[in-house]
């Protein structure tokens, strides 16, 4: 018997199953790298895949929270929020033109139509943002309170590598009640506005008073939250640069470096953001190491003399 007659029949069905199977794990383990985003109005951050495995023995509520968490991950919201920042531009500059009255609108009772349907909208947007980022918001309050709470492991205890988890405590205490402020004023902010919902009940007091605050509130809330998350991502990053991920505003001033070194634009965002992607972090997994195995394995399936018959 010759050599080649005893090697395993090849089957094209069993390779064909082993190189999505290898591509599915592979896309896996580079999602462990964790990552910092640009902060779009999406319900939650990208989650890591280990995150998202409820473990046995989960309560309910653990259970409910996870299937939402692992619904929101679904590419559609960002789809959602490319829309939203589109009719959000196009709302506000509509709205400012109502304002200053940069219009050709007539009678005047139509243009305060128009004004007061613009504002309604845009506080319609801000409501949204906050109402598909409840489950998110209202997971991490719950998450404080848990005995099992600690720096650098998830809401069931599991260590991660995940950014988020690693803000202290107290940084994170006042992330959560910054969102929270934000999310319960904006909703009465909402309210307000379908009580007053005409341009003369808006313009009339205390409906004008109360909407103004309630908007500077919430809005300040917000953007308060944003930039004490960058700031405190922002250490963590330069204390841990091989663990964590650069920011956006690092990468912007990566590939503005780049660009006053010499490089034209296009060379330097493409650099920068390279640059940015390949600081990945280590997960349970060691990140970039296992996304090299896997790179072996898959060239090892491709090139392999040996595979298994498929049943049947």
């Amino acid at each position: 018997m010759t050599r080649n007659s005893e090697r395993p029949k090849t089957s094209l069905g069993g390779v064909v199953k082993q190189a999505h199977a290898v591509h599915k794990v592979r896309r896996q383990f580079i999602n462990l790298r964790g990552s910092r985003r640009i902060p779009l109005p999406t319900p939650a951050p990208p989650l890591l895949p280990s995150e998202l495995i409820t473990p046995p023995g989960a309560t309910r509520y653990e259970r409910t929270r996870d299937s939402m968490l692992r619904g929101l991950q679904h590419k559609i919201f960002v789809w959602l929020a490319v829309v939203w920042l589109v009719v959000l531009a196009a709302d506000f500059l509509f709205y400012a033109c109502t304002l200053l009255g940069l219009h050709t609108i007539e009678p005047a009772e139509t243009a305060q139509w128009w004004n007061n349907a613009s504002v309604k909208l845009l506080s319609a947007l801000f409501t949204y943002v906050c109402v598909i980022a409840l489950p998110w918001r209202l997971a991490n309050a719950l998450h404080l309170c848990d005995r099992r709470f600690a720096e650098g492991v998830d809401f069931y205890g599991r260590p991660t590598e995940d950014i988020w988890f690693h803000i202290p405590r107290g940084g994170r205490v006042v992330l959560v009640l910054l969102l929270w402020g934000n999310t319960s004023i904006q909703i009465l902010h909402q309210v307000f506005h379908i009580l007053w919902n005409t341009y003369e009940a808006g313009a009339a007091m205390p409906a004008f008073a109360l909407l103004l605050l309630t908007m500077v509130l919430s809005a300040s809330c917000g953007f308060l939250a944003a930039v004490y998350q960058w700031l405190l991502e922002s250490r963590l990053h330069a204390a841990h640069p091989e663990r964590f991920k650069p920011g956006p505003i690092e990468c912007a001033r990566e590939i503005r470096r780049r660009h006053q070194a010499g490089a034209s634009l296009p060379s330097a965002i493409k650099g920068g953001l390279k640059a940015c992607g390949s600081n990945g972090s280590k997960d349970e997994l060691q990140g970039e190491d296992s996304g090299k195995a896997v790179s072996t394995l898959a060239s090892a399936v491709k090139s392999s003399r040996v595979q298994p018959a498929d049943a049947g």
